[in-house]
């Protein structure tokens, strides 16, 4: 690497003071939000989020042209009125107030007001601390940046763009550590995709969290443990909502009966495959059983562990991990993909429509995405739903590429950052979420059922497993994984790549 500094040409936000002077107050007191009709919305402060109330349109009355025959006046109802019963909306309490706690109960007799620190962000990371404006998190994100703003007074730096990807990020990293001292390349905190960043410490290229002065080992997930120490934070500032899988489907296709039979076992958790594929058999005009990820064309393939509840990775008393699959599993992991081989899967071809915008058309009746999807989807002309991802196993939110914050080796200014780190995962906390669904509901979703199901899957905590970190460095760890746990011969792939794969994680730093 020639040039060994940092160049920060192009900057989203050079300092939070930035935005300090944006609307942060729309989700200040995260108010709440009535919509009567589509029509009005009143906010009011430190109240809760309100689903849309819905009615039936009432039925069309044809005259006697429209019917091309005479017709009788009614008859008079004698029978008595119905006793109507008022349906109350449901409600989602805010929880910002308790990020606002969090944040003031943190040290605040240091001062490091003044302070340039450096986060450097991948493109595909960026938007988890500085959101573009049309991103429907763009005022939550803002005014928790302007909260943290105000605690300590700390201005960040970050790069970012097209030619500022993951791999650019490790080149120069490594070119720096390798250097050793003198070199004019600076990084305090590196923010990095989930299934990116265990290549980096692989590398060498990353301190343990915990020789931060104030960083908190009791919070954030364990999978960014690695022997006693922690190389990833996965804490609630990296948390993306709009980065949670869950399925998208076509109410019209599936029809009203299945409609609600989906509704229901989402809501009561109860979803499951047999369920799904019921329903993907049944539908009408489809041109596929499934509609799946783009890039993904199996709903049940790599994310199958994931759905059936099995994580690849153990560890041993010491924290060092180890590929270890139970045979029980093993045979799972077979059996659940005989199972789906029966679908059939809408794959998309080279300069073909892709899975979403096929879905889109009607050609197939799921489509397995991201929350961040409804934002392409709501104003599309199909009557569309959300459902939870189907599971035997009750599990949690699944969201393969959140962001994972870590600390390089060549990371200095401890005592500063750590105040940062601390003070961003404080003020960050459920209320994003509550406002993504806050926005969700007032701009988005068409009806209070994903409504309801779009808050079930927000109150999940988010599963990162240890082996989708390791994943992409190690590429047999993947092929004995993910890639193969749906290919219906699991039990011969792990069993020839078991030993090596092994060798290589008792290599990590711990």
């Amino acid at each position: 690497m020639n040039n060994k500094k940092i160049n920060m040409t192009v900057l989203r936000a050079s300092a939070l003071l930035l935005i300090l002077s944006m609307a942060a107050t729309m989700l200040g007191g995260c108010g709440i939000i009535v919509i009567n009709g589509g029509d009005d919305v009143t906010t009011a402060p430190n109240a809760e989020t309100t689903l849309p109330e819905t009615t039936a349109p009432a039925p069309e009355t044809l005259s006697p042209e429209d019917t091309g025959s005479e017709t009788e006046p009614p008859a008079e109802n004698t029978e008595e009125p119905e006793e109507t019963v008022e349906v109350k909306p449901v409600t989602f309490p805010s929880r910002i107030e308790e990020a606002e706690n969090r944040l003031d109960a943190l040290i605040d007799t240091i001062d490091v007001s003044g302070f340039n620190m450096i986060l450097v962000t991948a493109s595909d990371t960026v938007d988890v601390v500085f959101s573009d404006e049309n991103d429907p998190l763009y005022a939550a994100r803002s005014n928790r940046n302007s909260m943290l703003y105000d605690k300590y007074g700390v201005n960040v730096r970050t790069i970012y763009g097209e030619a500022v990807d993951t791999d650019r990020i490790y080149a120069d990293l490594s070119a720096a550590t390798s250097a050793g001292e003198g070199v004019d390349y600076y990084v305090d905190l590196l923010m990095l995709p989930a299934n990116r960043a265990g290549g980096f410490l692989a590398k060498g290229l990353l301190k343990d969290m915990r020789t931060l002065p104030f960083y908190d080992t009791r919070s954030g997930n364990n999978a960014g443990n690695v022997g006693n120490m922690r190389y990833f934070d996965l804490g609630e500032g990296t948390d993306a909502p709009e980065l949670i899988y869950s399925v998208f489907f076509n109410r019209n296709m599936v029809g009203a009966e299945m409609t609600d039979a989906l509704y229901s076992a989402s809501l009561e958790g109860s979803l499951g495959f047999e369920t799904l594929l019921i329903a993907a058999q049944t539908a009408e005009g489809r041109e596929a059983d499934i509609g799946c990820a783009d890039n993904d064309n199996s709903i049940f393939g790599r994310k199958s562990a994931d759905l059936l509840g099995i994580d690849f990775i153990t560890k041993d008393r010491q924290g060092v991990p180890k590929l270890s699959v139970s045979d029980e599993n093993i045979l799972a992991l077979d059996a659940f993909a005989a199972r789906a081989s029966v679908l059939s899967y809408y794959t998309p071809a080279e300069g073909a429509a892709s899975s979403i915008e096929a879905f889109i058309a009607g050609k197939t009746p799921f489509y397995l995405g991201t929350l961040g999807d409804i934002t392409e989807l709501y104003d599309k002309p199909l009557e569309w739903g959300v459902l939870t991802l189907p599971s035997d196993k009750g599990l949690g939110a699944i969201a393969d590429n959140r962001p994972v914050i870590c600390l390089p080796e060549i990371s200095s200014r401890l005592e500063q950052t750590s105040l940062w780190l601390s003070g961003f995962n404080a003020a960050s906390g459920e209320w994003i979420r509550d406002s993504f669904l806050k926005t969700s509901i007032e701009n988005h979703l068409r009806d209070n059922n994903s409504c309801l199901v779009l808050h079930k899957i927000l109150m999940q905590k988010t599963e990162l497993s240890f082996s989708l970190i390791f994943s992409e460095y190690y590429s047999d760890l993947a092929e004995a994984t993910y890639l193969c746990a749906g290919s219906g011969d699991y039990a011969a792939v792990y069993k020839s790549k078991l030993s090596a794969i092994n060798k290589k994680l008792a290599k990590l730093p711990s």
